[in-house]
């Protein structure tokens, strides 16, 4: 038999496999709306979607169980949100924006389409790359002046570091911490190769690498930023490679993109040294028509 149930923290366990890992927290603070669907009592569906104060509605997680597909229950799902959101809300529309690895790529916004969803392709996504394949571009070669390795960062240094961004602030106090948890896998700086450039005693560039907490033998770049010129970009992946020789070639790096600035700063510079691996996606569905909106106000 099949029921279409709300997910609530008590209930929650049991879809946990079908609801992505970055939002289930989203269901046990009950931050959003969950609905699902079982069958004899086994969860073969999930939705989790949170109302926007832009009119939109956000969809944080859709899945089906494999065995399940195709058979119309994700459209169910979608159906009842939308006969939720007409009665206690005023949205107008589904949005779903997503980062998706190529492998998926094609099944998951196929996905979306067979929803009704219509699919814009964003700025963004990840790259990858190795410590060898960084090192044959030739705009890398040798070491740059003017930068400064964070492992050689002043106390004062440091805490402007900090005050560049508030995440960064989490993550170096994280390290500081005695309760960070070490047995735990986390991310951490990786000090001879994050650098920074100064500019009359202020921070005018920085690049902050880390361990990728989900490939832990792998490197993310975690921040760029600068208020200097494209320029300056060039000058800390120069520092950073020349620190890198002591790296094996094969190391990887992961390079999520934010902007299409960035975007095409990692494609001008890293060419086919880089791969992408992940793209960045933005999923619209209305929930009502122009035809049913002009019929609704002739009736």
């Amino acid at each position: 038999m099949l029921d279409l149930v709300r997910i609530i923290p008590e209930n929650a366990p049991a879809f946990m496999p079908l609801i992505k890992e970055n939002a289930y927290l989203y269901v046990m603070d009950e931050a959003a709306i969950s609905v699902g669907i079982t069958e004899d009592g086994m969860p073969i569906a999930a939705l989790l979607f949170q109302v926007l104060d832009d009119g939109n509605c956000e969809i944080l997680s859709i899945c089906v169980d494999s065995e399940h597909r195709r058979q119309g229950f994700a459209t169910e799902l979608l159906v009842k949100a939308a006969d939720f959101l007409a009665e206690e809300t005023e949205c107008s529309r589904f949005i779903c924006r997503y980062d998706v690895r190529d492998d998926a790529e094609d099944s998951f916004t196929g996905f979306l389409e067979y929803l009704g969803f219509t699919i814009t392709r964003l700025p963004g996504g990840c790259f990858v790359t190795t410590i060898g394949e960084l090192k044959q571009v030739r705009e890398l070669e040798g070491g740059a002046a003017g930068c400064v390795s964070f492992a050689k960062l002043t106390t004062m240094q440091k805490k402007q570091l900090r005050e560049a961004s508030e995440t960064l602030a989490e993550l170096m106090d994280e390290e500081m911490s005695e309760e960070a948890g070490e047995e735990s896998v986390r991310e951490t700086i990786e000090e001879n190769l994050s650098c920074v450039i100064y500019d009359d005693k202020t921070i005018r560039s920085y690049v902050i690498f880390t361990t990728d907490p989900e490939d832990p033998e792998a490197l993310s770049v975690a921040w760029a930023e600068t208020s200097g010129t494209p320029a300056d970009m060039l000058f800390l992946m120069r520092h950073a490679m020349h620190a890198a020789a002591a790296y094996p070639d094969d190391k990887k790096i992961y390079i999520p993109v934010v902007n299409e600035r960035s975007e095409r700063l990692v494609e001008k510079l890293l060419g086919d040294h880089a791969k992408r691996i992940e793209k960045y996606y933005e999923a619209q569905l209305d929930l009502y028509s122009e035809e049913s909106e002009e019929a609704g106000e002739s009736a």
